[in-house]
């Protein structure tokens, strides 16, 4: 039986995934060096200690974000029916 998810548990969530949308713009607009904690929760609207709830610092968000990427690949990788290597071959 699927445990359902408390609203705390839910709001926790959204606000780890406002915290991680809101470095990708900013991060991507100003770069990594030109962007600060400060900003990133600034514009979200939460505390300096709310962004070390979730990521001990900046460059964590941008692992996190490259995992997703390579997550979101992968599965449309396995949606795919030609062979990685072809799919390689052609954007490179």
């Amino acid at each position: 039986m699927e445990k359902k998810m408390t609203n705390r548990q839910i709001a926790a969530l959204e606000t780890r995934r406002k915290l991680l949308e809101t470095a990708k713009k900013l991060i991507c607009e100003k770069g990594l060096v030109n962007t600060s904690i400060e900003e990133i929760t600034k514009a979200c609207g939460v505390s300096n200690g709310t962004f070390y709830t979730y990521f001990k610092r900046k460059e964590d968000v941008v692992f996190e974000l490259s995992r997703e990427m390579y997550q979101e690949f992968m599965r449309k990788r396995r949606l795919m029916t030609v062979p990685l290597w072809n799919v390689w071959y052609f954007t490179w």
